[in-house]
């Protein structure tokens, strides 16, 4: 077994080896995963028995690793921004994957890209675009509650992203970004965000593009006005929803069907295999309204 000691990898980080002090997914099932930070020696229990931190410092992602009391097993994942945003610990509501994956396609990140986002939250998002922007772009995240913005750092530092990310503490809406025509792209996810827009025009540069993320449609009316009065173009709002299918084979153990020549019903022997696709029974509705635009003027 590996004796190597680090924190865990950066997410845009191809590791194939769990590491004492490495980061790994736990995953039982879609909606069962968990994250562990590995120390040798230490056990970590869970509903499927004791894992034991030795049986899987050394192993490679992608194996099973079994619980010494109960023979029941995991799957020992590498972590993604996807995984750890079913993992973290929630401090506020969080944005999940299907919106993170259209803001940064619709932001246009890049590695290089210089990012501000406000607020930090949890720092579900924040991952997501420090993944996109790695290695040399820059992710500055700004929160006003000094709590959570101290253990969104603390959480950067030990995922090894926080190179490439400055945590901030203060409200934008009154103090701004601190960059003036530096930023590609500005995130807003506030209570007021179009009183940040005039400090996110300051920060962006030329044709530079902003989102803002609001869940009720007078947030969006009042951002949307804001928006054009201080030079953006190509404003538009979308909601992003997401609908399961289940694709399901299944067997059929007997039965009857009816003849066509007499009405009555014939009995069918023996096993019959039968496919049944449709929408899964619960889909996740409305999240936020993300709306989308550019810096078209210089302030």
């Amino acid at each position: 077994m590996s004796s190597k000691t680090t924190t865990g990898q950066p997410f845009t980080v191809n590791d194939s080896i769990i590491c004492d002090g490495g980061r790994v997914v736990m995953y039982a099932s879609h909606n069962d995963v968990s994250v562990l930070y590995m120390k040798a020696g230490e056990i970590s229990n869970s509903r499927l028995g004791a894992f034991h931190h030795d049986d899987m410092i050394g192993q490679s992602y992608g194996k099973k690793v079994l619980a010494r009391d109960t023979g029941k097993w995991l799957f020992m994942l590498k972590a993604t921004p996807e995984l750890w945003t079913a993992t973290l610990p929630h401090r506020t509501q969080i944005i999940y994957s299907l919106d993170s994956s259209v803001i940064c396609f619709k932001l246009g990140l890049k590695p290089g890209s210089v990012v501000c986002e406000s607020g930090t939250g949890s720092g579900s998002l924040s991952h997501h675009f420090e993944r996109c922007i790695a290695p040399s772009g820059h992710l500055h995240t700004f929160e006003f509650n000094q709590t959570r913005a101290d253990m969104a750092r603390a959480e950067f530092k030990r995922n090894g992203i926080s190179e490439n990310v400055t945590v901030t503490c203060t409200d934008v809406c009154k103090n701004g970004f601190g960059l003036k025509s530096e930023a590609d792209a500005v995130f807003l996810d506030l209570p007021s965000p179009w009183v940040a827009v005039p400090h996110a025009a300051e920060a962006l540069k030329l044709t530079g593009r902003v989102c803002s993320f609001s869940p009720c449609m007078e947030q969006v009316q009042k951002t949307c006005d804001a928006l054009r009065k201080c030079g953006f173009d190509q404003v538009c709002t979308i909601e992003t929803l997401l609908r399961p299918y289940q694709v399901q084979t299944f067997t059929c153990r007997g039965g009857a069907k009816t003849d066509v020549g007499t009405g009555s019903k014939v009995p069918v022997e023996g096993p019959k295999r039968r496919r049944l696709s449709r929408p899964e029974s619960k889909m996740r509705g409305h999240t936020s309204f993300l709306t989308f635009a550019t810096k078209c003027k210089e302030e």
